[in-house]
């Protein structure tokens, strides 16, 4: 299959010509004039590597690159900053913030193609080691398991949000919401609301069990409505009414 490179590029002429000459080289590119457009492609579609322009409106290359360094599940695609501006000021930021090269413009098909092709080869290769590694030591986690730890981490960190909703989670997870879901049932064999439920609830009992809170503090801060819909799911759960619990772990 060929690799896709998707252009992030406001102006639409040079976008469109980015997008020839790595057509004429055999990729299949795609487009998009800023990086909340960008966001929106990438959720839904496949890309193994973003050429990005530094400066554009609603949402820059810098931005782009910050948000999809900080995901599980889009850190490890490829980023090419373009810019032009050639100051290494600029440049020292990009890498800093997690980009894998900078281009400035203007820039010969060739050295567009090559750059292209080496940090493809780049991360293929290093995809490789990772499997390889994880077939001879059995240590390394897949990105499946990665996601599942990361999907904890979210929940624990909004237990007292009463409003979390599923769009929420997907864009902290750069996916569609249906592509989210999908997912997480695929891994689970549950729902993403099923997931968030239980996970509140394990944080309600552990808290029971420390006996620090009260039960009403509880409900609060695991987002449960109230008191009352807190003791009837517990109990639904756990098979105890949580005052009881507390009392048998005196």
């Amino acid at each position: 299959m060929k690799d896709t490179i998707l252009i992030v590029e406001d102006d639409p002429n040079i976008r469109f010509t980015i997008c020839e000459m790595l057509d004429l080289e055999g990729y299949k590119t795609m487009q998009a004039a800023n990086g909340e457009e960008a966001l929106i492609l990438i959720k839904s579609k496949k890309v193994n590597l973003i050429i990005s322009d530094w400066m554009m409106p609603k949402m820059d290359g810098i931005n782009l690159l910050t948000t999809l360094k900080k995901s599980k599940l889009t850190y490890t695609i490829p980023f090419i900053i373009v810019t032009a501006k050639p100051m290494i000021e600029d440049k020292i930021v990009a890498l800093e913030l997690g980009a894998d090269d900078f281009l400035v413009k203007p820039f010969s098909a060739k050295e567009l193609y090559l750059r292209c092709k080496n940090k493809l080869s780049l991360q293929k290769n290093k995809l490789s080691e990772e499997l390889i590694s994880e077939l001879t030591e059995d240590q390394i986690q897949t990105k499946d398991h990665l996601f599942l730890i990361e999907l904890k981490k979210y929940i624990g960190k909004q237990y007292s949000n009463e409003h979390l909703n599923l769009k929420q989670m997907a864009d902290y997870f750069i996916m569609g919401t249906s592509n989210f879901q999908k997912y997480v049932k695929k891994l689970t064999g549950k729902s993403v609301f099923k997931i968030v439920f239980e996970q509140r609830l394990i944080k309600a009992h552990e808290l029971i069990l420390e006996k620090k809170l009260s039960i009403n503090e509880i409900a609060n801060i695991c987002g449960f409505k109230n008191t009352y819909y807190l003791t009837k799911k517990y109990k639904e759960h756990f098979g105890n009414l949580p005052s009881k619990t507390m009392k048998n772990n005196e």
